[in-house]
């Protein structure tokens, strides 16, 4: 099992799976209490420039992989990896979220 230790290790992680998609994929990965990646979900594959992400969604690939912590990533094909009006809703609904369900997430750019 990989271990996070920073948030480089969380982007690496992110590239090996969504690096070249051509449309938004948001993933969940989740960690176990020595910060390895137990499981990889993804979660919600959108259009060119979003994803549709529910909470319910990201979250219960947590709960169903029993996760002490999770990372939460996704890619913007454009390349530009500036966050949207959308990006920052959407960060701020999973935290509000998280607070509720007690969890760790860690959110990790990939550029």
């Amino acid at each position: 099992m990989r271990s996070i230790r920073s948030p480089e290790d969380g982007a690496d992680i992110a590239r090996c799976f969504i690096a070249d998609d051509d449309r938004e994929v948001f993933f969940v990965a989740c960690l176990n209490t020595k910060n390895q990646v137990v499981a990889v979900h993804r979660s919600h594959v959108g259009s060119l420039n979003s994803s549709m992400v529910h909470p319910r969604e990201v979250f219960k690939a947590a709960i169903m992989n029993n996760a002490a912590s999770i990372i939460l990533f996704h890619q913007h094909p454009s390349g530009d990896s500036s966050p949207s009006q959308e990006d920052i809703h959407v960060t701020r609904r999973l935290v509000e979220v998280e607070r509720y369900l007690e969890l760790t997430t860690r959110s990790s750019d990939c550029r």
